[in-house]
């Protein structure tokens, strides 16, 4: 099976300059039912003025119903720009307090940052199979994209079918 059939991909939030807004309250939750892992990857050019947050909520459908808080303690940084060429793609695992991870000005400028989870980590027992990322930018330009990866699909099908995974975005 070609890696392209393995995952679904959503781009959440496209680039966009993060100045003082909320992201994520507006957008319909993705749905994971059908895979069992998943990454949030958010994508960060400059970070000015003031620090962002990030925070991720699970739900029983994309629509929103029981919304409430997604526990994360773990969130890995890729610099871009980290000087040494060798480095730019190392991901250091850097540790979440409270469910909630600060952008901080000018320190996370060129970032890539993933959340990466397990389906069980959500509270699948009563029907919460859905996620969303939200962040709430900080007073000054803050240019971020946030995309969605879901991937091991739960059911495998033929491998010339793009079409036999479950979309994130439909829970039919």
């Amino acid at each position: 099976m070609r890696l392209v059939q393995n995952r679904r991909m959503w781009m959440f939030r496209p680039p966009i300059d993060g100045n003082g807004a909320t992201y994520g309250g507006d957008k319909q939750f993705a749905c994971l039912r059908g895979f069992t892992d998943f990454v949030i990857h958010f994508f960060f050019g400059n970070v000015a003025t003031a620090d962002s947050t990030i925070t991720l909520k699970q739900a029983k459908n994309v629509g929103g119903s029981g919304a409430k808080e997604l526990a994360f303690d773990t969130i890995w940084l890729v610099k871009s720009d980290a000087g040494d060429p060798v480095d730019q793609d190392k991901p250091v695992r850097t540790t979440v307090a409270a469910n909630s991870f600060t952008v901080a000005n000018a320190t996370h400028d060129n970032h890539h940052m993933m959340v990466e989870m397990h389906a069980s980590q959500l509270d699948v027992q009563n029907g919460f199979d859905c996620i969303r990322p939200n962040f709430v930018g900080g007073a000054g330009a803050t240019l971020v994209a946030i995309v969605i990866e879901a991937y091991n699909p739960r059911y495998k099908g033929a491998e010339a079918d793009l079409n036999v995974f479950p979309s994130m975005l439909d829970q039919t």
